[in-house]
């Protein structure tokens, strides 16, 4: 949807989404070590394309920041995992993303010296800005078939809620 991403503002070595094969090979990672490299500072945000996967505790500062650069006149590339739900910071995605893709529950490995732990509900992507049109349907990637609901007619769309349960229902 974005070609291959340039910058990870919230780079964990232990993530399973670490994959070169989708990264630029002088990928830029913010591992939050210092200032210069805290993903949660909007200066630090640098190029045309970003896989931006915050910590869960924090979505909705990282949802802020997403929804931010998305509107940059270059038009930067974003993918954003998040929490499938209703939240406040949800619903403000669907207002500035391309796409919203259904994910199911993701699983994530944990830090050395901590329990690997279940994910209690479904995982979503928010695309902005993507270089593909592709309408609501359901798409295959390796082997997997996701849901993928096209956000970019807004004036045809009412997904607060009610809308988005009854699209998933189906």
């Amino acid at each position: 949807f974005i070609g291959l991403y340039d910058q990870d503002p919230y780079n964990n070595p232990y993530s399973l989404i670490d994959n070169t094969k989708y990264s630029n090979p002088e990928l830029i990672k913010l591992d939050g070590s210092c200032e210069l490299k805290n993903g949660f500072n909007i200066q630090n945000w640098v190029g045309s394309s970003l896989l931006v996967n915050p910590p869960f505790s924090n979505l909705s500062d990282g949802a802020k920041l997403c929804n931010e650069y998305s509107i940059k006149e270059y038009k930067p590339g974003i993918v954003f995992i998040c929490n499938l739900d209703f939240s406040n910071y949800f619903k403000e995605c669907i207002q500035y993303a391309d796409y919203l893709i259904i994910l199911g529950r993701v699983q994530f490995k944990p830090m050395p010296g901590l329990k690997n732990s279940q994910p209690t509900g479904s995982s979503a992507l928010f695309i902005y800005n993507s270089k593909k049109e592709i309408g609501t349907q359901f798409i295959k990637f390796q082997n997997k078939e996701y849901y993928c609901i096209n956000l970019k007619n807004k004036n045809c769309l009412d997904l607060n809620g009610n809308e988005l349960r009854e699209l998933l229902r189906k």
